[in-house]
């Protein structure tokens, strides 16, 4: 069994204990909210910590947003990444947005409870969004290529993206606007072998090896 407030400390210690305490009040959030609405899968509400939250989470050991940025989660499902990182960044604007409403219902009721208020929860779909935002963050929404174009509408002139994908690491070229984080190199759990988080540069496309 996960420690996991001595896996939060262990690899962010720069998370106050307010921030640790209210990360480890979500797994129980989640599984009561899951009993009622699906949208984890049962196979994989055991291993929420590991595969949603810490994984959510692996971001902070690589890059830091802006003091006061806007972000948007695409697709955020249940609220990962968006979730966790607004409570790592208090500071920050976080839209999460999910074309399923039941979602976002989800994201909604976990935010009120954790007090997150700098969340919104938009039952929308990002390209019908008119807004822009500092950074764009996606997980496993769908391909890179694909994310990336749907991502950049969203985004200011030098707006950022965050892709977290588990691909093979030669399917990526790192170059002055595309930079890789390879998580393994960092967290030493199986679960984060071949799992990397993309970094996307202003308007530049994704380059296959």
């Amino acid at each position: 069994m996960v420690d996991q407030a001595k896996t939060i400390k262990a690899y962010f210690p720069e998370l106050d204990q307010a921030k640790v305490n209210k990360l480890l009040q979500l797994e129980d959030l989640y599984r009561f909210w899951n009993d009622k609405i699906n949208v984890i899968s049962r196979k994989d509400i055991n291993n929420l910590f590991l595969h949603h939250i810490l994984h959510s989470l692996t971001l902070l050991k690589y890059d830091r947003f802006t003091e006061k940025s806007t972000i948007i989660d695409i697709g955020t499902g249940g609220g990962f990444p968006g979730i966790p990182l607004a409570v790592a960044y208090p500071n920050c604007r976080f839209s999460l947005v999910d074309s399923r409403n039941k979602k976002i219902k989800v994201v909604t009721e976990i935010s009120e409870e954790l007090e997150l208020n700098n969340i919104e929860a938009m039952h929308s779909r990002a390209e019908d969004l008119k807004l822009k935002f500092d950074y764009a963050l996606g997980r496993a929404v769908s391909n890179l290529r694909s994310f990336t174009k749907l991502a950049s509408r969203n985004l200011n002139p030098t707006g950022i993206i965050y892709y977290w994908t588990g691909r093979e690491i030669g399917d990526f070229v790192e170059n002055k606007q595309t930079q890789l984080f390879i998580i393994s190199e960092s967290f030493h759990e199986p679960y984060f072998k071949n799992k990397v988080i993309v970094k996307q540069m202003p308007n530049i496309g994704f380059k296959s090896a």
